[in-house]
């Protein structure tokens, strides 16, 4: 899973450089490239937590950060992400769970304030979780209780409740990530701590003529 980000951050390039290394320093990262003034290189991560984890943010992950001087007063940061997921289903979560950790570090660079990724995508990952695990957990409950009603060999009956436990847990992942999918592309009303409309956008007013 490949994925960019970029935006504006104020202050000089030397500073936003500095802040952006003390941000993934203390997210897991490890420093493995110092491309100079304009780039930083890390990785985070591990093969073993590829296959036991469902966080995307442990695992294996390559990130190139990118600095460009846009002037004395402001600085152009470009976040390139290379996740190696192996077998996971990659779908809106993976993708809002790196982009939570750019505006993370955005919120970082101006204000100093430092919140950990799991914190901040719970709200969205804890449901979706908690959905998952329950749906697999009646599976296997209810698999179970046929086979044992009828009597089939129990290694059988276990194989079984693990296969549709699995395939439930798939679907529920699936359906929970269109709907974030979706949800993110409806449009929304802007947060009035953003600042004012922008020019041009329509404002209510009289229908007609006083």
């Amino acid at each position: 899973m490949n994925a960019e980000f970029a935006f504006r951050t104020p202050g000089p390039m030397a500073s936003a450089r500095e802040g952006a290394a003390l941000f993934f320093s203390g997210n897991g990262y490890s420093q493995v490239d110092d491309g100079g003034p304009t780039s930083l290189t890390y990785v985070r991560g591990s093969r073993w937590q590829r296959i036991l984890s469902l966080r995307t943010e442990e695992w294996p992950t390559t990130l190139r950060v990118l600095l460009i001087e846009v002037s004395d007063e402001e600085t152009g940061i470009m976040l390139r992400y290379e996740v190696r997921s192996g077998f996971h289903l990659v779908g809106a979560l993976d993708k809002a769970t790196l982009e939570v950790e750019a505006a993370l570090l955005e919120d970082y660079l101006v204000t100093g304030r430092r919140r950990l990724i799991a914190d901040a995508i719970a709200p969205v990952r804890r449901p979706v979780l908690i959905a998952t695990i329950l749906n697999m957990l009646i599976a296997v409950a209810v698999v179970t209780w046929i086979g044992v009603m009828g009597n089939f060999p129990l290694p059988w009956v276990a194989v079984a409740a693990a296969g549709v436990a699995f395939l439930d847990g798939v679907v529920i992942m699936a359906f929970a990530d269109l709907i974030l999918e979706g949800t993110q592309r409806t449009p929304r009303l802007r947060d009035p701590a953003a600042g004012p409309q922008v020019s041009g956008s329509p404002r209510p007013g009289p229908s007609g003529p006083e």
